[in-house]
């Protein structure tokens, strides 16, 4: 025998026995919302969208609390197009990389948070490749993060002699900390979870009770 209920759904206004049900509910949907919003993580930004063979991305905004990368990659065929130039064409691209050993530094320089690795990153470079260079930055405290990533191309002559290193990039970077209240957003996670939780089991509990007392009728 299949037991019909009487008009109104579980959350009807109309009945005084669910008011108390309407505000839980609405909380659990609040709070459900915004750790959605304070747990999503930032989307990375590329601030070099003109440029095919360089490529930079990083968050443009974090929220206090969280980590963040900045990555940056690099092609062969740009770096050793920008070589002459830089070294006012002294540097011949068509046999470099047989006189020479080619190597990539790039190195980080951040006003405002904390970041991984500090100091400079080498990478070698070979013809028709690619270097990736990255870096994990911290939004520990409030305020912007402002800085610039520096790019060197050094050139070791295979026979011996003098290395030459070229400036060929600087690439400013600037990242946005948001906060709320100066309150860091772990925090802030950890008390909304804790809302969500109690809110569901108050609603599952709420919802077998009336379902309990619509079988008795």
């Amino acid at each position: 025998m299949m037991l019909e209920y009487q008009a109104g759904p579980i959350f009807n206004n109309h009945d005084t026995n669910d008011d108390r049900m309407t505000p839980l509910y609405r909380i659990l949907m609040v709070m459900a919302l915004l750790l959605v919003i304070f747990t999503a993580s930032a989307r990375p930004w590329n601030a070099l969208d003109a440029e095919k063979d360089v490529n930079l991305t990083y968050p443009r905004a974090l929220w206090l609390g969280d980590d963040g990368v900045i990555d940056l990659r690099l092609s062969a065929q740009e770096l050793i197009a920008i070589a002459p130039a830089v070294n006012h064409g002294q540097t011949a691209v068509t046999d470099l990389f047989e006189t020479q050993r080619v190597v990539v530094e790039a190195r980080l320089q951040l006003v405002g948070m904390d970041y991984a690795p500090t100091g400079s990153s080498l990478e070698p470079l070979a013809p028709g490749s690619q270097v990736r260079f990255n870096w994990r930055v911290n939004a520990n405290r409030p305020g912007n993060g402002n800085g610039t990533v520096w790019v060197h191309l050094r050139l070791v002559p295979k026979n011996g002699g003098e290395e030459l290193r070229l400036p060929v990039y600087a690439f400013p970077v600037s990242i946005a900390v948001k906060d709320w209240f100066g309150i860091d957003t772990g925090s802030i996670r950890l008390v909304l979870l804790s809302v969500v939780l109690v809110a569901l089991v108050l609603l599952v509990i709420e919802i077998k009770q009336r379902m309990g007392a619509a079988g008795k009728a």
